[in-house]
């Protein structure tokens, strides 16, 4: 396999402000990123509180959990961003 033929998979641990807003920027910017490092980004999954709560169609619903471990012990999420705001529960998950 090319070195180039694989993505960059990230978690974030957060999805308020912050994280859509980092949520937007990874999927915007997809194209710009990957002209820069070598390689995409992709989220593959977002750790919320409330699966149920109203949310702009920035990322898919299916992305979602409130399985921190859907993240933390996931072997193919290589980069976890924490947005959470707030020590707790953020410092215990890293």
């Amino acid at each position: 396999m090319n070195s180039k033929d694989w993505s960059i998979n990230v978690g974030l641990l957060g999805l308020g402000v912050v994280g859509s807003g980092v949520a937007k920027a990874l999927t915007e910017k997809s194209a710009l990123i990957a002209q820069h490092v070598g390689r995409s980004v992709s989220i593959t999954s977002i750790l919320v509180k409330d699966l149920d709560k109203p949310r702009s169609n920035v990322v898919p619903k299916s992305l979602l959990t409130t399985d921190p471990a859907d993240i933390l012990e996931d072997p193919h999420v290589q980069l976890v961003v924490e947005v959470m705001g707030g020590e707790r529960p953020a410092l215990d998950y890293l």
